[in-house]
């Protein structure tokens, strides 16, 4: 690993060319890497709060992760890429994560599985613990009479001012749109769901009435 510091950012990178940004004023004790794969990158943008730990798994190529300033990560947070099944790269995936974004609960999950998928979060989302977004079912099923798979992973956009509640579960294709809560033990399924709306349920509805979200911290 070579470590060096330009300007107020400390850069760490590898044989591999697996590269590591952070602020000087992160405690890298808090970083906590498992790398196998090239061309694989991580980067703080600006200064956070890390009073917790993150977890970043790299298990494939060309994958990235972004966080944004000022955001607040109080216990686990874990960043994962995985292949998805035994027929299917990791690589060419993301998760974005913008400005001011609070995960204050622990055992918080983001899962890019399988090859080119995504995970994008706005700003300002709120995340309580046992969270978890995943852009992959985690293994293939197969038409019987075509051979065509019918489960391939899909990307997954939060919007601004998100709200996820405790046990949350975040599904493939799920796009959730500014101002909305996503309710305790919710599953979130693969459509596009309109602005200020409440989430709620195993198979999700959303509430017809419109809400507007406030997050203070208390």
């Amino acid at each position: 690993m070579n470590r060096y510091k330009i300007g107020s950012f400390y850069h760490i990178e590898d044989e591999n060319n697996n590269q590591i940004i952070y602020p000087e004023a992160i405690d890298p004790s808090k970083l906590d890497f498992q790398i196998s794969g090239i061309n694989n990158s991580f980067v703080i943008k600006g200064d956070i709060h890390l009073l917790g730990r993150i977890h970043i798994h790299f298990d494939g190529n060309n994958n990235s992760v972004t966080i944004g300033e000022n955001c607040i990560i109080k216990r686990n947070l874990y960043l994962c890429f995985y292949s998805g099944g035994p027929y299917f790269k990791g690589d060419n995936c993301s998760i974005s994560i913008a400005d001011k974004c609070n995960f204050n609960g622990d055992n918080i999950s983001l899962e890019c599985g399988e090859e080119n998928s995504h995970i994008s979060i706005g700003e300002d989302c709120l995340f309580a613990k046992n969270v978890k977004l995943v852009t992959s079912d985690g293994h293939s099923i197969f038409d019987i009479n075509s051979g065509q798979r019918v489960n391939v992973a899909e990307n997954i956009f939060v919007g601004s001012h998100v709200w996820f509640c405790e046990n949350a579960l975040i599904l493939k294709g799920s796009h959730i749109k500014d101002g909305s809560v996503v309710a305790c033990h919710s599953v979130v399924t693969n459509h596009e769901y309109p602005k200020n709306c409440i989430l709620v349920g195993g198979a999700i509805k959303n509430s017809k009435k419109q809400y507007l979200l406030e997050v203070v911290n208390i």
